[in-house]
């Protein structure tokens, strides 16, 4: 697995934290990683993909 690294304005990454808590302690980083996998699948159905 691939490893990236971006740069977030502090409120965003409160805000993943937090969803993260609410989630029952998942951490910010694991959120994340999960929002993005969702849009790139949602992204790719809407392009006629299957995503894997």
């Amino acid at each position: 697995m691939k490893e990236a690294a971006i740069r977030l304005e502090d409120g965003l990454y409160e805000f993943y934290r937090d969803l993260g808590r609410a989630a029952g302690g998942r951490s910010a980083e694991s959120v994340m990683a999960d929002t993005l996998r969702w849009v790139a699948e949602e992204l790719a159905r809407r392009g006629g993909a299957e995503p894997e």
